[in-house]
């Protein structure tokens, strides 16, 4: 065997020491996945009659987050995501006014959207789309909304370590809800009610 010929054989022994171009991540239970949820439910009829749930991830507020200029650069004028790994999720068999806006039944994918001149919006995505285009959440930007809702902004009372998405409402009127997005001093809210006339 030639000198040349014993280095090819050599080189075709030895496995590519190359780091792969595809690379896998998570595989772990995601311990930070919150939800929130309201259930409508007849006694008189003893039966239900459907639900709103919401399912996101729950990153966690960083003090270098106060930084007005740093913040504004990363929001303003910009489409970003909800959350925190997997897409935030709605899913409700009711339908719903949110802000002011027709949400049919079925299940959506969330971001939030602000404008330069500040007006903040509940981004509502069609899954399909997204799947389509196999866009992760972090791509937010790249994906286009079926709606903007317009969500008002404030400070929370109490700064949120973590993302928190609420659902409140009256007992006395328990269709009429406002959901709350709170993260650090941040406060989203924007009102939400739930069609239930065409019941049986």
């Amino acid at each position: 065997m030639t000198f040349a010929a014993f280095l090819l054989a050599v080189s075709l022994a030895v496995p590519n020491q190359q780091e792969p171009s595809i690379r896998a991540f998570g595989g772990s239970p995601d311990l930070d996945r919150a939800s929130t949820r309201v259930v409508y439910f007849d006694s008189a009829q003893q039966r239900f009659l459907g639900e709103i749930a919401i399912a996101y991830g729950r990153p966690q507020w960083r003090q270098d987050y106060n930084d007005s200029e740093r913040f504004d650069s990363v929001t303003r004028g910009q489409q970003i995501r909800l959350g925190k790994n997997f897409w935030t999720s709605l899913d409700t068999n009711l339908e719903l006014n949110m802000g002011g806006r027709s949400v049919a039944p079925g299940l959506y994918y969330l971001g939030l959207g602000r404008s330069h001149d500040d007006e903040w919006h509940l981004l509502l995505f069609d899954p399909e789309q997204v799947r389509s285009l196999r866009l992760d959440a972090s791509q937010t930007a790249q994906a286009e909304p079926l709606m903007r809702i317009p969500v008002s902004k404030s400070t929370s009372a109490i700064s949120k370590e973590e993302l928190t998405i609420s659902l409140s409402y009256d007992q006395s009127d328990p269709g009429k809800m406002t959901l709350r997005v709170e993260w650090g001093p941040h406060m989203l809210a924007t009102s939400l009610s739930v069609d239930l006339g065409n019941e049986e």
